[in-house]
């Protein structure tokens, strides 16, 4: 049987001195990184659709999904994350329309562009998760590396019936 590891050996080494019992309870080894919010009762959250040949619009009751959280861009200046990673919830079927916004945690100038996709179940027509890209640049247009940044997505969902 393995033996158990030393946590606090571990720490030490890493931070390069040695810790008292009140330096460890500083440690938090769970770091916040999203808040979510579900709106599945009827009439708390809607989808307007319009017709691309006639000025109709239709509003429609739909359930939406909000995320919000934080993350950062790596030594390229960009990050991959999916939605399903920053939530709690099994078996849902999200759509259109995908509303994604970031913003750049940073002193100097730094750009942040997104790009995001629904992920499709291959054996339906179902969406199963939101990907999406993060990339930031510097004023001169140069990739910016380790960029933190906050995001918000809002995505309709449906939770599937049992299987």
């Amino acid at each position: 049987m393995p033996e158990k590891p030393d946590i606090k050996k571990a720490l030490e080494t890493i931070v390069g001195s040695k810790l008292t019992d009140e330096d460890l309870q500083l440690f938090h080894f769970f770091q916040r990184v999203a808040a979510w919010d579900q709106t599945d009762l009827p009439g708390q959250g809607f989808v307007t659709a319009k017709h691309i040949l006639i000025n109709l619009k239709t509003c429609q009751p739909l359930p939406l999904l909000d995320v919000s959280g934080f993350s950062q861009t790596d030594s390229s200046g960009r990050v991959k994350l999916r939605l399903t990673d920053f939530i709690c919830l099994d078996r849902i079927s999200m759509e259109m329309p995908i509303n994604l916004i970031a913003t750049p945690l940073s002193e100097q100038p730094v750009f942040l562009t997104v790009l995001n996709s629904l992920m499709m179940n291959p054996t339906n027509t179902f969406g199963i998760d939101v990907n999406f890209q993060v990339f930031t640049w510097d004023a001169k247009g140069a990739a910016a590396p380790n960029i933190r940044f906050n995001w918000r997505c809002r995505v309709g969902f449906q939770e599937p019936g049992p299987l």
